[in-house]
């Protein structure tokens, strides 16, 4: 799968900020994930409990306020990418949309993307550890280089929501997903 992966958007920056088929690293723990496509980005702002999608912040109305929202930026820029959460034994269990709003996590990732001895993210697990306490931190690690196994790409070639920009298409997203949904309740 080598030369697999890349972003969505040719000229992709990352910004510089202070269950069902999506998953996350949200528990405390290790959590190995091998991602199976392009990395997705997006910018989301809340409006009451519905989230709203947006690929470029100059497709936000004007009437939302995009700086900050009770002490947290009120758009929150994030990654979405079609993954593979494996077991402890390092065994495919589940594939999934992550999705990334994590700007510590992004950056972590971003360091290994520029670098020429990981670049392409579909060449090597990555392990997120999660840590709760005293407060939530993530630290990000490559595993060694390895291609995917027939397995892994067998459950992405099923796996029905691998087109994120279908998926994430801002009328589709904005208009009909999540209404009157609890923010809590959701994997991001």
């Amino acid at each position: 799968m080598k030369g697999f992966m890349a972003f969505t958007q040719t000229d992709y920056e990352l910004p510089n900020k202070g269950g069902g088929s999506y998953l996350n690293f949200k528990e405390e723990g290790k959590h190995q994930f091998r991602f199976m496509g392009d990395v997705y980005t997006y910018n989301r702002y809340w409006k009451g409990k519905k989230p709203f999608v947006y690929t470029d912040k100059s497709q936000i109305p004007a009437d939302v306020d995009v700086s900050t929202f009770t002490g947290k930026p009120q758009i929150e820029h994030a990654w979405a990418v079609v993954a593979i959460l494996k077991d402890k034994a390092g065994k495919p269990e589940q594939i999934g949309i992550l999705e990334i709003p994590q700007s510590t996590v992004q950056k972590q990732l971003m360091s290994f993307y520029q670098d020429k001895d990981y670049g392409d993210f579909c060449n090597y697990d990555i392990v997120v550890t999660t840590e709760t306490k005293p407060k939530v931190t993530y630290t990000v690690l490559p595993k060694p280089a390895k291609a995917a196994t027939k397995d892994e790409v067998e459950m992405y070639e099923g796996f029905e929501g691998k087109d994120l920009k279908a998926h994430y298409a801002v009328e589709k997203f904005n208009s009909k997903l999540f209404e009157d949904v609890d923010p809590s309740e959701l994997p991001f």
